[in-house]
């Protein structure tokens, strides 16, 4: 068991973190959520999900589920540290395996872009989300779901690809940023999924829906392009808004990434 976190509900059992080609990670959060808090019930759920569904045996023996972080409810900053002191003590324990984080809010995507980028050279970012998530500040937070992809853009180090945004907030003019067909398929990426970025007949399950969106073919279709994928994270799941039709939405979409896991 690591240090900060709590292992109650599981989709894998086993113990050895060493030999996991994929680690799951819950990172039950969603203080700086300003329309419907809830996400912090998402990775309980995904989790549930994941357990109901079929998942082929060879996937499931390859995992290993690290629990939730023990997050600092009410507090951005101590929750990313603790979220990095899990990270760095998984990365010493295993450093080629991938990582599956389940939020929580997007805030999340800041710490572990950030952990991601000062481990591996020439990180690439796909931030899927109907939102911007561009602002400078909001609501006096510099850091919130709001601004995250301003606060990953301003670490120069990581190359950022942006897909599915249907209601621009200020300031993402303003990043750099490229096309995904810009990104190298080859090189280590993360992919970063807000979950709002479905279109709200598929995923009900949001706080803050945007019509128009994208579908789930549109998002595996990225996971595939990608061979050597670094991580993924959901985010923004709200089981208080809806649950059963959205986490097993997310569920399959996980599934997919766990068998392109695998193919690399």
């Amino acid at each position: 068991m690591l240090l900060n976190t709590t292992r109650n509900f599981l989709v894998s059992e086993r113990e050895d973190i060493e030999n996991a080609r994929v680690i799951v990670l819950g990172v039950p959060f969603d203080t700086t959520e300003t329309t419907l808090p809830g996400q912090r019930l998402a990775p309980l759920e995904i989790r549930k999900a994941l357990l109901s569904m079929d998942v082929n045996e060879r996937i499931a023996d390859t995992l290993y589920d690290a629990g939730d972080v023990v997050v600092v409810h009410g507090s951005v900053e101590k929750t990313m540290e603790k979220l990095e002191d899990v990270l760095q003590e998984i990365w010493s324990k295993n450093n080629n395996a991938k990582l599956l984080v389940l939020g929580g809010e997007h805030t999340i995507t800041y710490g572990m872009v950030k952990f991601l980028a000062s481990k591996l050279d020439n990180l690439q970012l796909v931030f899927m989300d109907a939102h911007g998530d561009a602002y400078d500040e909001y609501m006096g937070l510099k850091l919130s779901h709001a601004t995250v992809l301003k606060r990953i853009a301003e670490l120069n180090n990581v190359k950022i690809a942006v897909m599915g945004v249907r209601e621009e907030m200020n300031g993402l003019e303003e990043l750099k940023l490229v096309e995904l067909e810009e990104l190298d398929a080859e090189m280590p990426t993360y992919i970063s999924l807000d979950v709002d970025v479905l279109d709200p007949s598929i995923m009900p399950g949001v706080a803050d829906p945007v019509p128009a969106g994208l579908k789930v073919e549109d998002i595996v279709s990225v996971i595939k392009r990608f061979k050597n994928l670094a991580g993924m994270d959901v985010v923004e799941l709200n089981p208080l808004v809806e649950s059963h039709v959205s986490s097993r939405t997310v569920a399959w979409i996980i599934r997919e990434f766990l068998k392109q896991s695998l193919t690399e």
